[in-house]
Order: C-alpha cells, then sequence, then structure tokens
C-alpha cells in the first residue's frame, strides 16, 4: 500500500478514517465537487481542486482558478485522503 494512504487507513478495522474538518486549515490544496440544479434533480460536476482561503462554519471559501467556491464542507477533502470511492468501496473506520 503507498504510504500516503496508509495513514488514513485504521490498523485495527482496516476502514478508512475520516476526514477531521477541523484539522483543513486555510492554504490547504483540497479537492471538491460542485453540484449544479437541474430541473428536477441535482446534476454534479466533477471535482476541482483548489485551496481554502476562509472557513465560516460548516462553509469553505476555495479559490479555484480566480474564482471562489463556497462549499459545504462534506463535499471537500484534502488532496492527500482517500476519495469518496475508497470509502464507498472499502468502508470506514468506526472505532473511534
Amino acid at each position: 500500500m503507498d504510504s500516503w494512504m496508509s495513514k488514513w487507513k485504521c490498523k485495527k478495522c482496516k476502514g478508512y478514517r475520516n476526514i477531521d474538518y477541523e484539522k483543513i486549515e486555510i492554504g490547504t490544496n483540497v479537492y471538491f465537487l460542485v453540484a449544479r440544479r437541474e430541473v428536477g434533480e441535482e446534476r454534479k460536476k466533477p471535482y476541482k481542486n483548489g485551496v481554502v482561503v476562509k472557513k465560516n462554519g460548516d462553509l469553505f471559501h476555495i479559490e479555484c482558478r480566480d474564482k471562489i467556491y463556497k462549499i459545504n464542507k462534506a463535499r471537500v477533502y484534502p488532496m492527500d485522503a482517500p476519495d469518496p470511492l475508497v470509502y464507498n468501496m472499502f468502508g470506514e473506520c468506526l472505532c473511534e
């Protein structure tokens, strides 16, 4: 297993540790999901990457290509964290 992934994997249960959003600081490089509402449903756009420039409760302000996105923290993850697909496929750590 790559060393960058091993820090996220729990040695006890083998699940992947959840993201601690309190540890994401201003200046952190992150991936985030931008969604656009379509009539009757939500259409998801691909993940983008950017830098956290401000935090306001559950809302992160992320700069990407000279634009500021205001994204709920549930749609943000650090660039060194496993992507959501990994959590869906291999499970989350429930030890703590």
